[in-house]
């Protein structure tokens, strides 16, 4: 009887002791080969009613920074898709073509395509000088800068950031509205159809020309 129960702990002890060896083991590899998260391939796409911009001319030095890049390359020609940005070099043009609008920025200009759904189409004007051309679509084409919102329905206007004067400037040739937060904070609404519009940053203050 005694002889069954020392054999009994005997066993128990072994085991135990197995158990014990195997997780320390597997402690060390796990602290030896850690695990390693994979670099993820998915790439987020337009939405499937954005529209697609094209390039219809460009001279100069032109820059895109696309929805999987890292930073501004330099294009020749292709197409721009919602979430892009282009910038231009000094003595640099580009002309884009989408749906709702043509833009045509100037050199040293940098906008944001924001938005390229044709019934809410947005761009970020973020320096420079650049010109829009609303299509014969019905839709509207929305330009913001700094504190202020252009809409434009028909026609052109063309908006250049005077960094200098701290002040942009808005000329127009078509159905347009200006809004922009004055500075008491609230939101003011021009309509336009022709004329030349300077909004001063500083004072943020809108003169009519």
């Amino acid at each position: 009887m005694i002889k069954n129960v020392l054999i009994f702990f005997t066993l128990f002890i072994i085991g135990f002791t197995g158990i014990i060896a195997f997780r320390i083991i597997q402690v060390r590899k796990s602290e030896t080969n850690p695990y390693q998260t994979e670099k993820s391939s998915f790439k987020l796409q337009p939405p499937l009613l954005a529209s697609e911009g094209k390039i219809s001319s460009l001279s100069g030095v032109v820059r895109k920074f696309g929805r999987d890049d890292d930073d501004f390359h330099t294009i020749e020609n292709g197409v721009i898709l919602q979430g892009e940005r282009l910038r231009t070099e000094k003595d640099s043009r580009v002309t884009v073509d989408f749906e709702s609008a043509q833009i045509i920025l100037d050199g040293e200009s940098e906008v944001g395509f924001v938005d390229t759904i044709p019934s809410e189409f947005l761009i970020k004007q973020v320096s420079g000088k650049v010109v829009y051309k609303a299509k014969k679509t019905g839709n509207t084409v929305s330009i913001r800068d700094n504190i202020i919102l252009v809409s434009l329905s028909s026609g052109q206007v063309t908006i250049a950031n005077d960094n200098d004067r701290n002040r942009i400037k808005i000329s127009i040739n078509g159905e347009v509205k200006v809004a922009f937060v004055n500075k008491d904070n609230k939101t003011k609404v021009w309509d336009f159809r022709k004329g030349n519009v300077i909004v001063d940053l500083e004072k943020k203050e809108l003169e009519v020309m």
